[in-house]
């Protein structure tokens, strides 16, 4: 697991309120697995907004595993991601869980034939 900062200036984190747009600093976590190098988990968390968004806590965290499609893989591939946002000055908080299943694999071939005229 390491540990990562990002200021605001550089942050691609883009959180939206009615009629509001922030791109917070951020602070999270990576977690790597050993044997392959590959991404298993990203936490971050925006520290308070200082009133840009009507948000006191913003955090996300995308879950990764190794993923068969079909005969094929196993890919890399998310699982699971969470959100929460807390309204600021309250304890009303939104969590929003996502799984995700049922991959598929979509492939095409072509030719190219290229005639003289």
């Amino acid at each position: 697991m390491y540990s990562f900062e990002i200021t605001r200036e550089l942050s691609r984190w883009r959180i939206e309120a009615p009629s509001q747009l922030y791109y917070p600093a951020i602070k999270g976590s990576i977690w790597i697995d050993k044997e392959t190098s590959r991404v298993l988990r990203i936490e971050q968390q925006g520290p308070r907004h200082a009133g840009a968004v009507p948000f006191d806590t913003s955090k996300r965290r995308p879950d990764y595993d190794f993923t068969r499609l079909g005969t094929s893989g196993p890919y890399l591939l998310p699982v699971e991601a969470e959100v929460l946002s807390c309204q600021r000055g309250t304890s009303i908080c939104s969590r929003n869980k996502i799984e995700f299943r049922n991959y598929r694999k979509f492939g095409a071939v072509s030719d190219i034939n290229l005639r003289e005229a």
